[in-house]
């Protein structure tokens, strides 16, 4: 074994180590991170049956297919990112809504909070600012 070779299995292994305190309770996620890594060792201690794969694929060297299989990971944790972003920000967006909703003071001038009129805008009429600079 080579130089390289133990420290990528040290780097695979630390990375399922970290992903599985992150995430304990998706069975499903879990077994395909758990595929992944195991291949991720099975082709660093054994980097000729990447040759032998791209062959049979028709992909000159084992290494254009890593770098196939790299882009093409890159782009669906690019998509899984993104997805989740956009669920945390519903959520987001849902609990500011309940707070304010809970947290909302009627004005202690009596005025409608519920009537559709826009505040007037003294400036916008035409009236000029009462205090001097």
């Amino acid at each position: 074994m080579t130089v390289i070779q133990a420290l990528l299995i040290a780097a695979i292994c630390l990375l399922l180590i970290l992903y599985y305190k992150s995430f304990k309770n998706q069975a499903i996620k879990r077994l395909l991170f758990l595929f992944v890594f195991a291949l991720g060792l099975v082709f660093v201690l054994f980097p000729e049956l990447t040759n032998h794969i791209a062959n049979l694929l028709g992909i000159g060297r084992g290494a254009d297919l890593l770098l196939y299989f790299s882009v093409i990971g890159g782009f669906l944790a690019l998509i899984l990112i993104y997805s989740k972003f956009k669920e945390l920000e519903r959520s987001v967006a849902e609990l500011v809504r309940r707070q304010a909703i809970l947290h909302a003071k009627i004005p202690a001038d009596g005025t409608d909070v519920t009537s559709k009129e826009q505040p007037r805008d003294r400036f916008a009429s035409g009236e000029k600012n009462s205090q001097k600079t």
